[in-house]
Formats: C-alpha cells, sequence, structure tokens
C-alpha cells in the first residue's frame, strides 16, 4: 500500500509541475506580447514630450536609442527632446559624454534614419 501511494505522490507532483510550466508559459507569452505594444506607445508619449520640433531622421534616432536602452542613450534622448544640444558645439554628444561619465557607444542601424539623397 505504502508504494501505490508514493506512486501516486509522485505522478501527482509530476502533475503540477506541468501545469506550473503551462501557466508560466502562457503568462509568460502574453507579457511578452503586451511589452511590445507598449513600447511603441511609450515611445510615442515620449516623442509628444519634446520642446523642440523634432525631423524624422531625429524621430528615427531617438527611436533607435529608445529601443537600446543604455543609461547613455537616456541622456541622448532628453538632450534631443528638449533641443539642448542645438547651439552648442558637439551637439547633444558633448552635453551627454564630454562632462559625464557616460561611456559612448556607436549606434547601430542610424544609417536607416537618413535617405540617401542627403
Amino acid at each position: 500500500m505504502l508504494v501505490l501511494f508514493d506512486a501516486f505522490a509522485i505522478l501527482r507532483f509530476n502533475v503540477m509541475h506541468i501545469y506550473k510550466f503551462i501557466l508560466l508559459l502562457s503568462l509568460f507569452l502574453f507579457t511578452s506580447f503586451c511589452n511590445e505594444k507598449t513600447e511603441v506607445q511609450n515611445l510615442t508619449a515620449l516623442l509628444e514630450t519634446a520642446t523642440v520640433e523634432l525631423s524624422e531622421e531625429e524621430k528615427c534616432v531617438i527611436s533607435l536609442y529608445h529601443e537600446r536602452g543604455l543609461e547613455s542613450d537616456k541622456c541622448m534622448i532628453d538632450c534631443m527632446l528638449n533641443g539642448e544640444g542645438i547651439n552648442i558645439g558637439g551637439g547633444c554628444q558633448h552635453i551627454c559624454f564630454g562632462y559625464t561619465d557616460l561611456k559612448w557607444e556607436p549606434l547601430p542601424k542610424t544609417e536607416n534614419c537618413f535617405s540617401k539623397n542627403e
């Protein structure tokens, strides 16, 4: 009788793990799909906070910084949205990397933001 009870306990234990796995997997998939939509909404709301008129190229570059999400990217985004670097030699790069401990890293895919005619 004890052997039979142990077999049922093991079976019930394994079934509970399967249910937990299915539940966690479905939650993960649901949140990952929701996060993609939320990121687009966050970027749209972020662009609406700009205190200067942004060109399409600037919006594109801001979206790339936003997507990458480094600490230095946040500085660049804030600077571009507020127009702080407009009348400064070196612009936002000078502000974010000239007087801070932030490390500059090249931003990939920026060529996609600019037309070939320029």
